[in-house]
């Protein structure tokens, strides 16, 4: 049978990194993706921040499985952090290359679905600016306008998307994640 990874995306602010976080404490162990811009703030989740050069490092030893770029910065996750991983937040070009490049591994993605008054709240609840935040919903309305998903999930309360989440976990990898 092969390994099943869970994909969560979804526009900025739509909680992604947050559920990421919430399912660590049921054992699920999500990917910290590989990123060249600077940290939010410090012990950022989420991310572990990498150079230019650790980014080239990575690329020449053919070790990067999903890539994309945004904002003028290098993100990415690497073959060995998939094979040791259940959940990674990613966007809709690191899907695509996860398809392409992966094939020992059965992907289901799962869409947050959030409305843009909350998730631009939550975008300055994080300290996020005005021009940035703006600069992401313009980025986002271009990313997802075709966007493809197995399913789609509001995220207005966290414990009940957690709670559908795991369900759809021991769903799809008949029972493997029982308690």
């Amino acid at each position: 049978m092969k390994k099943t990874i869970f994909l969560i995306l979804g526009e900025s602010g739509s909680g992604k990194t947050e559920i990421a976080r919430e399912l660590g404490f049921y054992g699920y162990k999500a990917i910290q993706s590989y990123t060249t811009r600077p940290a939010r703030k410090k012990d950022e989740y989420g991310h572990i921040f990498c150079s230019d050069v650790d980014y080239d490092a990575f690329r020449e030893k053919n070790e990067i499985a999903a890539y994309s770029w945004f904002n003028d910065y290098h993100y990415f996750t690497t073959r060995t952090q998939l094979a040791e991983s259940d959940v990674y937040v990613v966007d809709p070009d690191g899907i695509e290359d996860l398809k392409s490049n992966v094939k020992n591994i059965n992907f289901i993605s799962i869409y947050l679905n959030v409305d843009e008054d909350t998730r631009v709240n939550r975008m300055k609840k994080r300290g996020d600016s005005e021009e940035t935040i703006m600069n992401r919903l313009s980025v986002d309305q271009q990313k997802f306008r075709y966007k493809q998903f197995d399913y789609c999930l509001p995220n207005d309360k966290l414990t009940k998307t957690i709670d559908i989440m795991r369900y759809i976990f021991d769903a799809e990898t008949d029972g493997a994640y029982d308690e």
